[in-house]
This record gives C-alpha cells, sequence and structure tokens, in this order.
C-alpha cells in the first residue's frame, strides 16, 4: 500500500489500522504504509493516522523499556513518577503524567487512547509507585532522587618510576585492507607494465619485450574505423560504456548506447579528424559512427566456433559483476611463485602484503548453451592490420599487462560465486572459459592463419590452477606452512 504523492514530502510511516471482523474483535495486524499524502489538520483521516503513528511510537518505546529493565543482573535503578516541563513562563507536568512507564504502573486497566486523554495527577501517579513499591517489597524500593551534588571519584595517579616500556613486537602485522587486480598489477616489475594503450608491444629478435609507438593512421583505414577512435583510459571507458548498455541482438538500442557513452566519456577524434571538423558536433558523429561499425564487428564475429554475442540476450547475461572476495595474508613472494609454477607469464609483482579483500567487476558474464564466460573488453591499440590482433601480439600484451592474473582472479570470483548460486555447479561442466576482445580487432574478415577469430584471446583454466589459486587467495597455504 503505496501512495507516491506529493513524493518530494517525507513519507510518514505506519500501518493500516485493522477492521473489525465478525466477533467485534479489532484485527490489528495490519499492511505498512509510507504515506506521502498531505491533509488539513482537521481532516479526520489526518487526526486517525496520527494518532496511529503516535501508538506506534509507543509500542516501541515500551519495547526498549522492556529490554532495558529485564537486561540487569544484579540492579537496576529507574527514574519514575513525573517531571515540571516548561512552557513559557508556566511549568506544566502533563506531558510526564501522560507518559507510557506511568501507564503501565497507574493505568489500571485503561487503554492507551484513554490514558493519553485522562486527566492523572502527579500525587496520582506518585500514590501508584507508592503501591506498587508496598507490593513488591522484597524487590522494589523508593528513593528520592538526589539533590546534593556527588563527589568526584578520586583515581590514583601511577608514579612516573611504576611505568615501563614494553619491547616493541618483532613483526608489526600489516593492516587490514581492500585491494584489487589494479593493485596487486601496478606495482609490477617489469618495463613495460605502466605503459599507456597508445603503445603497441612487440617481440624483438633477442626474445625481450620492446614497444614502439603507432603513430598516424595509414590513408587507406576507413573514416569509421575503430582504429581511428581515440586511446587510453578515458576511450577505454567509453567502449566500455556502449557495451554494457547495448542489446547484442537488437542494433536499435545502440544509437542511445553511444550517445550515453560518448557523453559520458567525451572524446576528441584523431589530431587530423579534429583540425578538419567543422564544428564538435561534426566531430561526436564521426566517434559515434565508429563506435557503431565495432559493435556490428563485435557482435557478429564467431568468437569460437558456434559462440556469437549477437547470440547472447539480455536476460543470460550479467554486466558488471561485482565480487568482494577474501584474500588471506595474500603476499607477491607467494603469488609469484605460484603463478610460475602454474605456467602464466606475469611480471614479477611488488605490491604490499595483502590480508583483507579482493574486490573488482568482471566486464560480462553470459550463459551460453550451459556454459558460462567472462568477458573483458580491451581497447588496446596493437596496430592497423589483422596481423596486429593475432595471438603473438596478443600474447605479449596478456603479458606485459599482467592479464593472465587478471583473468585468473576473475574465474575464481565466478566460480565461487557459481558453487553459491547453482545446486547441481561443475566447473568441468559449466565454466566456458574467459574471453579477452581486442574490440579494435574483432571483426568478421579478420582472422589468424589457423582461421581462428583474430583479436579474441580464449583460456580455460584446469580445475587444479583455479583450486590451487583459491586455496593461495583464502591463505590456506600460509596455514599449512
Amino acid at each position: 500500500f503505496l501512495l507516491p504523492r506529493r513524493t518530494f514530502m517525507e513519507g510518514r510511516e505506519y500501518h493500516q489500522a485493522g477492521r473489525p471482523g465478525a466477533d467485534g474483535v479489532t484485527d490489528t495486524g495490519g499492511t505498512a504504509v509510507i504515506d506521502y499524502r498531505s491533509f488539513d489538520k482537521s481532516d479526520p483521516l489526518d487526526v486517525e493516522i496520527k494518532a496511529q503513528i503516535r501508538l506506534e511510537d509507543s509500542a516501541e518505546t515500551l519495547r526498549l523499556a522492556y529490554v532495558a529493565l529485564t537486561r540487569a543482573v544484579y540492579r537496576c535503578y529507574l527514574v519514575a513518577g513525573t517531571y515540571a516541563h516548561t512552557r513559557g513562563d508556566n511549568p506544566s507536568t502533563s506531558q510526564s503524567c501522560g507518559s507510557l512507564l506511568n501507564w503501565l504502573v497507574a493505568g489500571n486497566g485503561a487503554t492507551p487512547e484513554s490514558w493519553w486523554e485522562s486527566k492523572r495527577t502527579p500525587d496520582d501517579i506518585a500514590a501508584a509507585w507508592t503501591a506498587l513499591a508496598a507490593a513488591c517489597d522484597l524487590h522494589v524500593g523508593i528513593i528520592p532522587i538526589p539533590t546534593v551534588r556527588g563527589k568526584p571519584l578520586a583515581i590514583d595517579q601511577p608514579s612516573a618510576g611504576s611505568l615501563v616500556v614494553l619491547a616493541p613486537p618483532a613483526r608489526i602485522a600489516s593492516p587490514w585492507r581492500i585491494s584489487s587486480f589494479s593493485g596487486l598489477a601496478n606495482s609490477a616489475i617489469h618495463e613495460a607494465a605502466a605503459i599507456d594503450h597508445d603503445a603497441r608491444t612487440a617481440t624483438d629478435t633477442n626474445g625481450e619485450t620492446s614497444v614502439r609507438r603507432i603513430g598516424m593512421p595509414p590513408p587507406d583505414i576507413a573514416p569509421d574505423d575503430i582504429l581511428r577512435f581515440p586511446r587510453g583510459t578515458n576511450a577505454g571507458d567509453c567502449l566500455h560504456a556502449a557495451f554494457e548498455r547495448i542489446d547484442f541482438a537488437d542494433a536499435s538500442t545502440w544509437k542511445d548506447a553511444i550517445a550515453y557513452a560518448l557523453a559520458a566519456h567525451p572524446q576528441v577524434a584523431d589530431a587530423r579528424s579534429a583540425a578538419s571538423s567543422a564544428s564538435a558536433s561534426a566531430s561526436r558523429a564521426a566517434l559515434a559512427a565508429m563506435i557503431e561499425r565495432m559493435l556490428a564487428d563485435v557482435t557478429s564475429t564467431e568468437l569460437l566456433p558456434g559462440l556469437a554475442l549477437r547470440d547472447v540476450r539480455p536476460e543470460r547475461r550479467l554486466t558488471e559483476l561485482e565480487f568482494n572476495m577474501r584474500a588471506g595474508d595474500l603476499s607477491p613472494s607467494s603469488l609469484n611463485r605460484w603463478l610460475v609454477d602454474s605456467g602464466y607469464d606475469v611480471p614479477r609483482l611488488a605490491y604490499g602484503n595483502l590480508e583483507g579483500y579482493l574486490k573488482g567487476f568482471i566486464d560480462l558474464v553470459f550463459e551460453h548453451d550451459g556454459r558460462y564466460w567472462i568477458v573483458d573488453w580491451k581497447s588496446n591499440h596493437l596496430g592497423w592490420t589483422a596481423a596486429d590482433y593475432g595471438g603473438d601480439s596478443i600474447g605479449v600484451a596478456m603479458v606485459e599487462h599482467a592479464y593472465h592474473l587478471q583473468h585468473l582472479i576473475y574465474t575464481v570470483a565466478l566460480h565461487r560465486y557459481l558453487s553459491h548460486r547453482m545446486k547441481d555447479y561443475r566447473y568441468e561442466r559449466h565454466f566456458g572459459g574467459v574471453l579477452y576482445l581486442f574490440v579494435r580487432g574483432v571483426r568478421p574478415q579478420w582472422k589468424n592463419a589457423d582461421g581462428t577469430a583474430a583479436g579474441v584471446f580464449h583460456h580455460r583454466p584446469d580445475v587444479p590452477t583455479i583450486e590451487g589459486l583459491d586455496r593461495a587467495l583464502r591463505g590456506e597455504h600460509r596455514r599449512r606452512a
């Protein structure tokens, strides 16, 4: 029962008054109400509602009084009776005489409503408390409130010679904190680990990682090609925002999503396009065209045999799935050792020991043919051709940005989530793997030499790997050691 009229006002909370039953007894189990209506003070309904609110507030007050009075172990002091409340120049005891604590003692079976309407005097209230004390003389006594100021309690001060300095502990525990994949990876010791997404990774003849700038687009790159889209973190946020809001199978939802993404994350087209644009709207239209073509390419590409995002309905997906995982005394040395032993190439981690939680957001989780998949959108600009988004280039990017650690953490998070949500969950049966989509290179016509889709990294860690990382995150390796 909700009346959301005049929602700018604070709603009044109460329960609907019960209705008399066939036997004349009133049912007080009313429905909860948040009422936003406004009445004149003389309106009978407003008077009724205020009376109901007062009755319910009083019931809560009595409940708290009951809790306080029944929790004492040895003795309970209760200030009771009446007091004078000053209104203007005339003190009045009517407020205290109508209290429900006094009603419990002096009510004589009166209803709360009739008690409030009655005119009890302070003497009547005092007589009722005296009678209660007489009836319970072994347990209840009445004494007047002291009027003499009490004496401060003298506290013995320790002498300087009695103070002893304790020896410092051999080890001070790390503070409890919350971290994330970025927190673990940002301090990785690797000369290319902090390179922005405008740089392209490559491998030289000695097998060591090197980096070179990509530069301006070749003239044969179409004006609406996503390869011309700006680069960097803000550009990545913009493309993420578009993917989050579209229906993969319904292109009619894309224009609004693109408009939102560009408004939330304003972009500037590449230098030549921006200089030649007649207006900011023309530049924005060019950017929108790039995103729209990119969405069409990514959703229609067969990422794996029989798997394309255009086949994923909105009800089968979770966008930006948040997780918070317990991390028990997770040291960089132990995690580095585990990654090497498990065969994952990740820059050497150098974060401070983590005792607390790992949190994060998985870009997309979707279900297809009974399997659950993790998708992470990557806007890294790796080059201008299909070959630049092949397995070798993507492999270098996965290593340099510690993406292997990221997808392993995400897999453990989803593994825990599904184990709690699915009664018959089994990792081998229900988890399809992770898909890292380097979206600038994902398009139906771009293929790798083996026929697989360019721009797509797919991996499905085995069960011992995920269970091992799960134990490591829980700190079980420490307990066994």
